[in-house]
Formats: C-alpha cells, structure tokens, sequence
C-alpha cells in the first residue's frame, strides 16, 4: 500500500500514500491532535480537525481586523478633534448590539429626566426669589 501513488497514477504530487501520511502530520500535530492520535488514532476525526483549525484561524483574523479598528479610532483621536474613541467595546452579537442600544437609550432618558429636574428646581426657585422680593 505504501507504495501506491496519492491520487492514482496521474498524480501531480508524485508521493506515496505513506508520504503523504508523514507529510501531513506536522500539519495536523500544528492543528492541536496529539501524536497519538494522530498515528493510532480514528482517521475519521481528521476533518472535524481541519474544520476547528479553520474557525480558530477565522476567529483570528476577526480579532486582528477589529484590533485595527480600534487602532484607527485611536489614531484618528490624536490626529483630530472631532474623532473620538468609543466609549465601550463594540458589540460582537446582535444581542449585545440590542443591550447596549438599550442601555443607551436608558441613559437618555435619565439625562432627560435629570434635566427637566433640574429646570422645574430653577423655575421653582426663581419664583420663591421673585415672590419675597415682590412680597
């Protein structure tokens, strides 16, 4: 078996199956299977590997992508006035998205009720100064 060809006959890649096997498993061992596993263990596990390999790398890329973002904003602090750097993590999910819109939301009207507080408080207060002083 060792001496059959990966791919048939035609194949490009000139090795043997069993050189293809001990190529791959740097590959695999870099992926996070064990050399046992690798070697004695279920081939049919292979796949699930180079799936999760594949989402970790994904996950990665996502993270340096919003590491730049947050890198621009910082940038674009320094180099204007106008820019500023959020406040709070951007939202990952759409639930986190919704929380944080409502926590917003939340945060205006409690500015809204504090500044209408403390305008009736002003009102009220001018009109007990003006009535003593008419009084």
């Amino acid at each position: 078996m060792d001496d059959e060809r990966v791919g048939g006959e035609s194949s490009s890649t000139g090795l043997t199956i069993g050189q293809f096997i001990r190529e791959q498993c740097p590959r695999y061992l870099q992926m996070g299977m064990s050399w046992d596993e690798y070697w004695n263990g279920d081939y049919t596990r292979l796949p699930y590997y180079r799936k999760a390999y594949a989402l970790r790398r994904e996950e990665i890329n996502q993270q340096l992508w919003l590491q730049g973002v947050y890198f621009i904003h910082a940038v674009g602090c320094v180099l204007s006035d106008e820019e500023t750097y959020p406040t709070e993590p951007y939202p990952l999910t759409e639930e986190a998205a919704r929380a944080r819109d409502e926590r917003n939301r939340q945060i205006e009207i409690d500015n809204a009720r504090a500044y209408m507080e403390t305008a009736m408080h002003n009102i009220n207060l001018k009109r007990r100064q003006g009535g003593e002083q008419n009084g």
